[in-house]
């Protein structure tokens, strides 16, 4: 998928974008005619607001159109040491933290499972104990 009017992005998902252009349920053509034209300038505003000279900004990781004002993370998207950050939703940031964490508490227990095991292997070797008596 494309970009929409909506600002939404190729999967259609895109938060980030201005009001729409809908003009709703026609009671007449002047009030109707006024309503596209409120809901034109909100959409001009909007841009205005939100949009860099440069233009939109999509994630890298999802593709969804935002403006530099709605994305603030920054990562690397592959394990490569050299790989710059790029330009990522919040809501793929959001998600790359919280997996992040759950990694990151794995290692802790990991190590501290790994610790106690060389702890009993120096006991072991020190002749003081064996495995099967440490509990």
């Amino acid at each position: 998928m494309t970009k929409t009017a909506s600002g939404e992005g190729r999967s259609g998902r895109g938060r980030c974008g201005p009001p729409s252009r809908g003009d709703g349920q026609r009671s007449g053509q002047a009030s109707s005619n006024a309503r596209k034209e409120v809901a034109d300038q909100r959409q001009r505003l909007w841009r205005t607001k939100h949009l860099s000279p440069v233009g939109e900004h999509h994630c890298r990781n999802c593709g969804d159109i935002f403006c530099d004002k709605c994305t603030h993370g920054r990562i690397a998207l592959t394990a490569d040491e050299n790989a710059q950050p790029v330009r990522v939703c919040d809501k793929y940031m959001m998600m790359y933290e919280e997996a992040s964490q759950v990694a990151n508490d794995a290692i802790g227990r990991i190590r501290t499972v790994a610790a106690c095991f060389y702890a009993r292997a120096r006991l072991v070797d020190a002749g003081k104990t064996t495995f099967t008596e440490v509990s």
